[in-house]
């Protein structure tokens, strides 16, 4: 009896403990669940802050780009034409691809499996703009070693009959490395990491790896050899530059200017392969190396962040660096507030802010205001001509 007894209780503490093992399990792991949820909810916050700054920046900045150059007639060159065709790309990734990730933080992957066509067409404009936009900073950089470099070749190498080639290019690269998310290679897919919709990251990694190397690793390829080559071309063609100056007083000062001129250029070529790498390389890096998704989501998420980032920034680099960019943005912004005090319509030489053009711009630049085609809204310059005209402001590193 006595052996019964103690048994029972022997039993009944064994299972009392286990039950206050168990119980005590659970309440840790719900604690455990409620601080994962305050994490993502704090990182969803987080990101919404980001996105929305980088939406204001990218939608002011490219406007400021595009105003500018239709504000201020030294800007309406055709080199600038390329500066335009980037700020449009951008402003299409910084403003709608950015808003749509907005999207798919609140509404999830289940919304854009009921809409599967929008899925599609948001994957492929972010594809296709973010390729553009790689594409246009390479052809920006190559036009000015062509400019720098090359000068005799440049005219018949851009001109007005075939600009708009050059400018349909980035474009067109841009769709075609796309198309293989429609034909069966790879596809388009909410990506939860982003919180959008883009090209499968995980699909065909033959097709990750072809989509990195013609997206990413081409632009690469020219502005470093871009930039390299007006570097090398400023330093073995220095004496060039001072058939300009006519005494010894003047040729000292030429010298300062060259040198000043490449301390500019050392100074954007590291922002231009700086920004290029921050931006770009730890979404490359990442979509090829964690196929098996080892990587925290809200490092993809912050990757995702950067690469659409660049967008943003473009603006900041190719404009605030440029002294006839800034003039131009304070004569956008005249032009833009006088338009909301009075009735009038956008045109720059009738406001009364048209810059005032010396009467040897007046010989060299032609302006057909009754065409209607955009290469007809940029003049060809002459890059010898620019240089006489500007007193080496336009030397490669103030370009």
């Amino acid at each position: 009896m006595a052996t019964s007894v103690s048994l029972d209780v022997t039993s009944y503490i064994t299972d009392s403990v286990s039950m206050s093992w168990t119980n005590e399990s659970k309440l840790n792991h719900s604690n455990e669940t409620g601080n994962d949820g305050d994490d993502d909810d704090v990182k969803q916050w987080v990101f919404l802050f980001l996105t929305i700054i980088a939406m204001v920046m990218g939608l002011v900045g490219n406007v400021l780009i595009i105003g500018a150059v239709f504000a201020e007639r030294r800007l309406r060159v055709l080199s600038n034409a390329f500066i335009v065709n980037l700020a449009v790309a951008d402003l299409f990734v910084s403003t709608i691809i950015n808003a749509f990730a907005l999207v798919g933080l609140f509404k999830g992957e289940a919304y854009f499996e009921s809409h599967y066509l929008l899925c599609n067409f948001i994957g492929a404009t972010c594809i296709i703009c973010c390729v553009c936009s790689l594409w246009c900073i390479a052809s920006i950089a190559f036009n000015r070693y062509i400019a720098i470099s090359h000068r005799l070749s440049y005219r018949r190498i851009y001109n007005k009959g075939n600009l708009w080639i050059h400018l349909l290019v980035p474009w067109l690269a841009g769709v075609l490395l796309d198309i293989p998310n429609l034909t069966g290679w790879n596809s388009h897919k909410f990506i939860e990491e982003y919180m959008m919709c883009t090209y499968d990251i995980r699909g065909d990694l033959s097709y990750v790896l072809f989509l990195k190397i013609m997206a990413v690793g081409v632009p690469l390829v020219v502005i470093s050899f871009s930039y390299i080559g007006i570097y090398a071309y400023a330093h073995s063609s220095g004496h060039e530059l001072k058939k300009f100056a006519g005494s010894s007083c003047v040729k000292s000062q030429v010298k300062r200017k060259l040198r000043q001129s490449d301390a500019k250029l050392l100074r954007s070529i590291f922002i231009l392969v700086l920004a290029y790498a921050i931006f770009w390389f730890p979404e490359t890096l990442l979509t090829l190396v964690d196929q098996a998704h080892e990587v925290p989501d809200s490092v993809y998420m912050s990757v995702a962040f950067l690469a659409h980032f660049n967008s943003s920034v473009n603006s900041i680099i190719y404009g605030l660096t440029n002294e006839n960019f800034r003039k131009g943005y304070r004569k956008f912004l005249f032009v833009v507030l006088k338009c909301r005090r009075v009735d009038c319509s956008f045109n720059p030489e009738t406001t009364g802010m048209a810059s005032k053009v010396s009467a040897s711009e007046h010989n060299v630049q032609t302006h057909d205001k009754s065409s209607p085609n955009l290469a007809d809204k940029f003049e060809y310059v002459d890059p010898d001509t620019r240089s006489r005209r500007e007193g080496l402001q336009s030397a490669p590193g103030n370009i």
